[in-house]
């Protein structure tokens, strides 16, 4: 028994120790972002940003007006909101302007 106890132990101590921490930032969930491949490459978070990913970081990271996005940034963020709209079933942006709501 001592022996099943011990090994119990030192398996979670081996996994404790092991586990990377998770270094998800809560402002972006309050922004909208329910998940992680909205900014990067990998589905799980982490590691390399993709391009949308990339221009929130610059955007983040500087103060306003000194970013200007690149026509192929400004399409990805385009529709990356789009598709975030679509999922939680809010109309889109120009949907709103049309509709005199913007």
């Amino acid at each position: 028994m001592r022996a099943r106890a011990v090994t119990a132990a030192a398996s979670a101590a081996a996994v404790l120790l092991t586990c990377a921490p998770a270094h998800a930032l809560p402002t972006m969930i309050r922004l909208g972002y329910t998940d992680c491949a909205s900014c990067h490459i990998s589905p799980q978070g982490g590691g390399p940003l993709n391009a949308y990913g990339r221009g929130i970081d610059a955007a983040q990271s500087l103060s306003g007006g000194e970013v200007e996005p690149s026509p192929d940034t400004r399409l990805t963020q385009t529709c990356a909101s789009t598709c975030r709209n679509r999922a939680h079933g809010r109309p889109s942006a120009r949907a709103r302007t049309s509709s005199g709501r913007g």
